[in-house]
Parts: structure tokens; sequence; C-alpha cells
């Protein structure tokens, strides 16, 4: 017999043998740590029962560095237990928790690997600095059935690949990240301080888009995974009316014999060929009041000195790729505004308003997304209306902070390493070679004219 259990965000765990033994877990997150400095914390806690299979695996993947994802506090009450990484570009994933203490492997790509008598799991990274998990599970019956964890990669740059292998299997079981789309920077103002009403005010059907990757991914089940989080700094506690209750994953699914939605938070057993799925029914998290983001150490009031000023420059001017898109960019702390990067050849401005605490560790510790995430910082955009066009934010914190590239000829290296594991994949090697071209053209000319040829040359 064999089972898994889905909970907390994207905490996928995996049982095999006569007794289900806990043998791997992923992404471990629970409800008393927070990520995106106090920003967010979890939506439903981790029961007992899963705490402890948790502190008895011997493997615990992590997918990407999100904190969401990767939480250090977390992930410290487990260091017993052998953490497995996908390789990527600048080893930052692997560099950090090994200087952690933690055990760290980290597993080639496209390549079944044994991790149990009944259990092998297939890794797929991708150049956003994220990676997929294949586990096939394997029943009293030697049945086998495949969990394909997204988490929140959509499975980039591997598609084909990843569904020709689900193809294969009787039951593929979908887990990927699907939301109203608060999961990003949705933070933004015009430059006449007017808000930039986000995508996720529409409230797009998620059943829907739960649908469609189910069918791209030849999957016949799916379940609702990593996207169970809720606001609650006083600051970002405005955005919890853009996440997703758990009633409205359901919505616009097209449910039929061969496309099943269970709902989230699962044990699924499998035995005699057969499997069984059953709620689990945590508990809620409820924040009544929100935390007070002077517990996380902000003050917005507190302004910028010189040092603090320096930082922040150097650590903008040294991503010499922004340059080509970005005329300024600056932060206002405590009131005041600094511009940290200029002379660009772009047309967009930004201006991030933040307090200085969190500014100053983002930059020091290279976690500008976590900002950005976090939604408590205040975006504004001149000439844009969000940070994906022209981008800032793949440049700043995949490439830059997460792969340590930050000039054009990096770039290249850094996209050669990705495509060079696509060697069994020529269908995805090619998508993959073209859109790392396509991203390479957007850094290299101006705005304005990549603007015009998406415009009239789609």
């Amino acid at each position: 017999m064999s089972k898994f259990e889905t909970i907390g965000n994207a905490t996928l765990i995996v049982y095999e043998g006569k007794n289900n033994n806990p043998l791997l877990a992923t992404d471990v997150w629970l409800e008393e740590d927070h990520a995106y400095f106090g920003s967010w914390y979890l939506s439903h806690k981790v029961p007992e029962r899963q705490r402890d299979a948790i502190s008895r695996v011997p493997f615990i993947f992590i997918s990407h560095f999100h904190p969401d994802h990767l939480n250090l506090k977390s992930l410290s009450n487990f260091k017993n237990a052998t953490i497995l990484i996908a390789q990527h570009y600048g080893k930052r994933v692997e560099n950090d928790l090994r200087n952690s203490g933690f055990k760290v492997i980290n597993l080639p790509p496209r390549q079944w690997i044994d991790i149990g008598k009944f259990t092998r799991i297939m890794l797929f990274s991708n150049e956003i600095q994220d990676s997929t998990l294949l586990v096939e599970i394997q029943d009293n019956n030697k049945e086998k059935s495949l969990l394909i964890n997204l988490n929140d990669s959509a499975g980039m740059g591997s598609e084909n690949e990843i569904a020709k292998i689900s193809s294969r299997y009787k039951n593929s079981f979908y887990l990927g990240l699907h939301c109203y789309g608060d999961a990003d920077m949705i933070n933004y103002f015009d430059f006449n301080n007017k808000r930039i009403e986000p995508l996720a005010k529409l409230k797009l059907p998620v059943g829907k888009e739960i649908s469609e990757g189910m069918k791209k991914f030849n999957c016949n089940y799916a379940i609702p995974f990593s996207s169970f989080h809720q606001y609650a700094r006083r600051d970002s506690f405005w955005a919890n009316q853009y996440t997703t209750p758990l009633e409205d994953y359901s919505i616009g699914f097209n449910n039929n014999p061969n496309s099943i939605l269970l709902n989230a938070f699962q044990t699924v057993i499998f035995e005699d060929g057969k499997f069984i799925s059953q709620d689990i029914d945590p508990e809620e998290v409820i924040f009544e009041n929100p935390i007070p983001e002077s517990k996380f150490g902000d003050d917005w009031d507190v302004k910028l000195n010189k040092k603090d000023i320096q930082i922040c420059r150097q650590y903008f001017e040294e991503i010499k790729t922004l340059k080509y898109n970005f005329n300024s960019i600056s932060v206002t702390v405590g009131g005041v505004e600094n511009i940290v990067h200029s002379g660009g050849k772009g047309i967009t401005k930004i201006n991030f308003e933040v307090p200085r605490l969190s500014l100053i560790r983002a930059i020091k510790n290279e976690v500008f997304d976590d900002l950005l995430i976090g939604n408590f910082m205040k975006t504004k955009l001149l000439n844009s209306s969000h940070l994906y066009d022209p981008d800032f934010t793949v440049t700043t914190a995949k490439y830059a902070d997460n792969g340590g590239v930050k000039t054009m000829e990096e770039l290249k290296e850094y996209f050669a390493f990705y495509n060079d594991d696509l060697r069994r994949a020529p269908k995805d090697k090619y998508i993959r070679s073209y859109q790392n071209f396509k991203n390479e053209i957007k850094l290299i000319l101006p705005y304005q004219i990549t603007h015009f040829i998406k415009k009239y040359f789609k």
C-alpha cells in the first residue's frame, strides 16, 4: 500500500510500504512562521499527524527560493532530513541551505531516481529558478500512478516532455499554483498616485485554469495546491480581498469522468489497483486584527541614511541589464525619494515606496522579490502597468538575485545552462530557445522598440 497527502501551502507528503512510512515531503512551511517580511501566513494549520509525518521523512524536496516554499525557520525543525533540490545556475538555493547546516543533494534533471522501494522521482528545472517534481508511486498490485508537483513553476520549459510522461499512467494527479492572481506584486500605482487595479480583481474562474492545466499535462485528477496563504501585516492586509477562498477553486471546472477535481487538502490511498481519497479538514488560521508592521521591525517614518542610499544604488547599478528598459528607479523611504538608478535607455520609471528595514534586508540578502510579493511595498509606474513589460521582476529577482546574472554576457551563459539539459526533448528545447532569444532581445532593445514589435508583429 502507498499513499500521499497534500497540506499547508505546497506540502506534499508521500508514504510507502505496509505501514505507510513517511518518505518524502515538499516545501515545508508551518503556520507559526511568516513569509515575505511578515506579510504572509498560512490560511490553514498543518495538523499534528502531518507534522509528525514530516518529522520522520528522510527526504524533503524544495522547489524554489520563495519563503512560502523554502521557509528556513520551518525547515529548521526537520534537519534530520536530506534536502533534495534541482540543479540551478548559480547554486543559490543549494549554497544557502548548506550554509544553514542542511544536508543537501542536487539532483540531475530528467532522470528517474529511486528514493524508496516503490517510489521514484524525476526533476525538471527552468530558467526562472523554479523546478517541477514528478513522483511515481506503486501500490501492492504494482499499479503505478504519477504525481505532478508543478508548485509555482507551471512546468515552464518542459511542458511537452512532462505531458508525454504523464500520458503513460492510468492516473496522473495535477498539483500546481492557480489563484485569482495575488501571489505576485499587485500593489501598483501610476505617477498620479492612482491605483492600477490588478487582474485579480476580475476573479476569473480558477477552475477553468485548472481544467486547462490538467489537459495540457494529460492528467485526470487535480488537487488545488500552492496557493493557501493570507495577508497578516497591517500594511498588506488590504490584499486579502484578492486571495482565493477554498470554495472558489471549482468555479469553471469541467468535471467529467476523465477530469476530476478533488478538494484541497487530501489523503489519497492506493491499494489493490485502486485508490480512495479522503478530505483532510485542517483548522483555519484567523487573524481578527492585522499585525502591526513594527512587530517585524518596520517603521514607515524612518529615513535612509547615506550608507543605506549607497547600498541601494550599488545594488541596482550592478544589474547592468536594467539600463536597457528603465529610465530611472527610485525608492521613497520615510517620505523622502532617492534616485538609485538613472541614465537608462528606456522610457519607464519606477518608484518603490517601502519601509527602510525591509528594503535594506531585501537588498543585502538579495531577495527583492520578497518585497514585491509581500504587497506592502507601493510600486509606482510611468509608461508601464506592471513589472513584466518591460521586465523588472525576472531580471532582478530570478536572473540577478538567484542566478547572480547581471550582464548580457552572463545572461547568455545562463540561458545556455538551461537549454543544454534538453537534448532528449527537442520540441521543448526549440520552444525554450525561442523564448530565451525573445528575452534577450527585450533586454537589448529599448522598450519602445520591443513594444512596437509586439504590437504589430504578434
